[in-house]
């Protein structure tokens, strides 16, 4: 018999395909912030086309409620991974998600007597499923979706599981180190010993990988927005800066930090550590932007981030203490930094708005980016207004 029915283990056969495969209603799964910021709604739509195999018959059974005929009209390739949880696990798993996404308070689930599903993977394919209940107008109650289903995975396996899943669409590189680098310290945290070939394994990637996310995210939050704002970048905007090049920028941390605590051994440090090794890492991705901006090769700015990455280390080899010279605090530097970063991009602007190649969308965010420069310029009467301001 070439196939059948799987239902469980029989010793007879090697069995592989979804596990813990069964019908679950689509309106009772549970959605939560996750690694894909963005949608692209063209993507969606075309993925419900692809899901809809017969249009004029899921029309007609539609209308006429046959819900048999509407089944044979749709087809799903891939199931939704769901995450079945307990009232006790569901508690641990929201307060995680909310420490993990920083949202403040963890986002609200109903409870009832019964566990609760929560989606991990799958997000587009629901998306495209409620877009053809909406466009063939049928209750999107009595749409059960074929799922797999977990039991009470803790945040960082759910999202070891969600990476895995998004093979064929991977969110952006930002989002994906920091789902790899959280696994790292989750499992560090609770001791457990744990190596890069270790977190490549579990998220059946390279160990190259692992070490970029982890030394990315390493990094501070400002110098990370070079590559994108954590809230997502618009749909089809280009980075400042790619990310493989600020990831490199993290070994940078440990040595900055190091020539702080050097330099502070024999002078008055005006600047506070973190300060110290922002600033220091602000200048240089200043400095590759403005490369990036003049048309630099990427071989010619990638050769200026390994001169300064060996330079630091040389630096420390020396550990002399005439190397620690009186300097410029870090601040007037990288106000010196930045503004030669500005006039670099201004220069740019100007050149495109003369050759007529600036689209008027961007004009339109250059003059809200300028309205809210000019708000800030002004001096805010109180701390309250300040933070509204930002």
């Amino acid at each position: 018999m070439p196939y059948h029915e799987r239902t469980g283990f029989e010793g007879e056969r090697i069995e592989v395909g979804p596990a813990n495969l069964i019908f679950v209603q689509l309106s009772s799964v549970h959605e939560l912030t996750q690694i894909r910021q963005e949608y692209d709604e063209r993507g969606i739509e075309e993925l419900a086309r692809s899901i809809v195999t017969h249009p004029d018959e899921l029309h007609q059974a539609a209308q006429a409620q046959d819900y048999v005929a509407i089944s044979r009209a749709l087809d799903l390739s891939h199931p939704l991974i769901l995450n079945r949880l307990d009232a006790d696990h569901l508690s641990v798993y929201v307060s995680d998600h909310a420490r993990y996404y920083d949202t403040g308070e963890p986002e609200y689930i109903p409870q009832d007597d019964q566990d609760t599903l929560v989606l991990i993977s799958g997000h587009r394919r629901r998306r495209a499923l409620e877009l053809i209940a909406k466009e063939y107008d049928f209750e999107l109650d009595k749409l059960y979706v074929g799922s797999t289903i977990h039991e009470n995975l803790s945040l960082h396996e759910a999202q070891r599981k969600q990476y895995a899943e998004n093979i064929s669409q991977r969110p952006p590189a930002v989002d994906e180190a920091k789902v790899i680098s959280n696994y790292y310290k989750v499992e560090q945290a609770a001791g457990r010993p744990v190596t890069l070939q270790a977190v490549a394994h579990q998220f059946g990637c390279s160990e190259s990988k692992v070490a970029s996310a982890i030394a990315f995210d390493r990094l501070p939050k400002e110098i990370r927005e070079y590559v994108a704002d954590e809230n997502g970048i618009t749909s089809g905007d280009r980075p400042v800066l790619p990310f493989s090049l600020v990831a490199r920028m993290g070994v940078l941390v440990a040595l900055y930090e190091e020539r702080y605590s050097r330099r502070a051994e024999y002078s008055t440090m005006q600047e506070t550590k973190q300060q110290y090794v922002t600033a220091l890492l602000a200048m240089l991705a200043n400095s590759l932007t403005q490369m990036r901006l003049k048309g630099r090769s990427a071989h010619d700015i990638d050769v200026r981030l390994s001169a300064e990455i060996a330079t630091a280390r040389g630096e420390l080899r020396l550990q002399t203490e005439e190397l620690f010279v009186i300097e410029e605090p870090v601040s007037v530097r990288r106000q010196k930094s930045s503004s030669a970063l500005a006039g670099t991009a201004i220069h740019t602007l100007d050149l495109l708005e003369k050759q007529g190649q600036l689209h008027p969308d961007m004009i339109a965010r250059l003059a809200a980016l300028v309205d809210q420069a000019k708000l800030l310029a002004q001096p805010a009467v109180t701390p309250d207004h300040q933070g509204y301001l930002l």
